[in-house]
């Protein structure tokens, strides 16, 4: 597939569930053309390449340029090499921009190389990658700028690697930029926290994300918070099939939060949460303790051992709106602490929180012989005489 060697302002677009598949090499913008373009849009939305791609060839004199725009949940696959900006001769251009929540570049195989030319013209092509809003682009080696000019910015996007030691080569001109994004590893058990690139310039608040994954087993000791350093992760997310946290004790930080959504999480040292802690249709499972100081909150099961001291708050739902919260462990209310349920009517199970002991799960309500803790109730509707809420 060549788009297109003579003339520009070609577009393919793959939208609304559509598939694409391309079983040899294909080129996006080669010379002398320009503004050539794949766009996948829409859930659903899936372009497969087998074989190498190349985005942005130079041809003759004149630029070869090319662009992949990825949006809206839609998707590519390659399970060959990524080339951008990969000119067959100088002034070769290419760019790949992954935007929108469910929007993913998959690379399985190979090397993404950005800005890296090629083994006939090493000094041509130049590349830009953009990964933003959600969007996500998981390879298992990036190759930024060996040879020519490049960058990556990702902002609010998320960079996810499948293997703990992801190669992330930035020579020469290439440059990466890391703004309120995502460090994700998936599949994986050996995922480390202090996985840093130094080329890498961290901005903002970043996060932290094991997808079906487990960190490593020695060295893990953190605080998840935003301090004012880009470097520090601000939050910690489990998503997804079986997770883990180990290798050390981790706090929460007043500006920090951890998520665990649509997961089995198993956490393996002391938990002290002074931020938000966030239940999505997820089990936690906490082998030594839970300490809640601020916000434990949403929707699934909570084992092991929680409590919650005073100016603690447990929430089913919480910020998420109506929840179900199961207690599996043990919930150990201190005085000055509070459980947070929401009445949003009486008909069914769906309008008010549910707060749940499961099995041998047990709640202390007075945990230090103090005062005790509070029960706040958030009425949104207007109940009629009779009405009970007790299931």
């Amino acid at each position: 597939v060549w788009l297109y060697s003579t003339s520009s302002n070609n577009v393919i677009r793959i939208e609304n569930g559509g598939r694409g598949s391309f079983g040899n090499p294909y080129f996006v913008g080669l010379g002398p053309s320009t503004n050539n373009a794949i766009v996948v849009d829409g859930p659903g939305s899936l372009l497969t390449g087998w074989l190498s791609m190349f985005i942005g060839g130079g041809g003759g004199t004149m630029d070869g340029q090319g662009k992949i725009v990825i949006s809206n949940g839609g998707a590519i696959t390659n399970s060959g090499w990524g080339h951008v900006g990969v000119g067959y001769v100088p002034r070769g251009y290419g760019e790949i921009l992954i935007t929108g929540a469910g929007s993913r570049w998959y690379q399985p195989g190979g090397v993404m190389g950005v800005g890296a030319g090629n083994l006939d013209n090493p000094n041509s092509g130049t590349g830009k990658v953009t990964v933003a809003n959600g969007g996500m682009l998981d390879v298992l080696t990036l190759d930024l700028g060996s040879n020519t000019w490049c960058n990556l910015t990702c902002a609010g996007g998320i960079l996810q690697f499948g293997k703990a030691a992801p190669t992330f080569t930035i020579a020469k001109a290439g440059s990466a930029v890391l703004t309120n994004g995502t460090i994700a590893f998936r599949d994986i058990i050996t995922a480390d926290v202090a996985w840093k690139n130094a080329n890498i310039a961290y901005q903002g608040n970043n996060t932290f994300r094991l997808n079906n994954a487990t960190n490593a087993s020695s060295g893990q000791s953190y605080v998840f918070d935003a301090t004012g350093n880009p470097t520090n992760y601000a939050d910690l997310e489990l998503i997804n099939g079986n997770t883990g946290y180990r290798g050390g004790g981790i706090r929460i930080g007043s500006g920090g939060s951890l998520l665990m959504s649509n997961t089995v999480a198993t956490f393996a040292n002391t938990v002290t949460n002074q931020g938000v802690v966030t239940l999505a249709n997820a089990t936690g499972t906490f082998n030594t303790v839970l300490l809640n100081y601020n916000r434990l909150e949403g929707s699934g099961t909570l084992a092991g051992t929680i409590t919650n001291f005073s100016g603690g708050t447990v929430a089913p739902g919480g910020t998420n709106g109506v929840g179900k919260l199961v207690i599996a462990g043990t919930l150990a209310l201190r005085s000055g602490s509070t459980i947070d349920a929401t009445i949003n009517g009486a008909t069914n199970t769906a309008l008010f929180d549910q707060f749940i002991l499961a099995g041998s799960g047990t709640l202390n309500l007075n945990a230090d012989g103090g005062a005790g803790s509070t029960l706040r109730i958030t009425l949104g509707y207007a109940p009629n005489s009779g009405d009970s809420d007790r299931k």
